[in-house]
C-alpha cells in the first residue's frame, strides 16, 4: 500500500485566472469521485494504467484528462472555464407563428447561470412561456 501512495495523479483546480476551484469534484472513471480541498488541491491514488478524470466546480465548464499511470506520480492541473464565457447576447430572429420551444442538452451541473440569464431575456411575443429545469 505503501508502494502504492507514490503512483497516480494530483495538481490544482483553478478557474483560468488562477483562482483556486475550492471544492471541486474530480471524477475517476470507474472508480470514485474526490473533492479538491479549499485551496483547490488534489490527489488520487491510482493503479497503473489509463484513467479518465472529469473536473468540475460550480460556475465552471467540466474538463477532462485522459492519464496513464506507470511507475510515478502524475501532475495535472486543471484550468477550468468560466460558463459565462459565451456571449449569450447575441441577436435572436424568430420568424413565423406559433410556440418557441428550446432545449438545451448536455450541459454540466455547475453551469445554469449562463442558461439562466438567457431564459431571463425579455423576448417581445405574444405567447412566451421560457423557463430554465434546473
Amino acid at each position: 500500500l505503501l508502494e502504492m501512495a507514490h503512483k497516480g495523479v494530483y495538481g490544482l483546480v483553478t478557474d483560468i485566472n488562477g483562482k483556486p476551484a475550492g471544492n471541486a469534484t474530480i471524477a475517476v472513471e470507474q472508480g470514485k469521485t474526490i473533492r479538491a480541498t479549499s485551496a483547490g488541491e488534489y490527489w488520487r491514488i491510482l493503479p497503473p494504467g489509463k484513467h479518465l478524470l472529469t473536473a468540475e466546480a460550480p460556475g465552471l465548464e467540466m474538463e477532462k484528462f485522459e492519464v496513464e499511470v506507470k511507475d510515478v506520480l502524475i501532475r495535472h492541473d486543471f484550468k477550468l472555464k468560466t460558463c459565462h464565457d459565451q456571449d449569450i447576447t447575441q441577436s435572436i430572429i424568430m420568424r413565423g407563428t406559433g410556440r418557441v420551444r428550446i432545449a438545451v442538452v448536455g450541459i454540466g451541473s455547475g453551469c445554469t447561470g449562463g442558461l439562466r440569464s438567457a431564459a431571463e431575456l425579455p423576448l417581445n411575443l405574444k405567447e412566451t412561456s421560457l423557463g430554465l429545469i434546473s
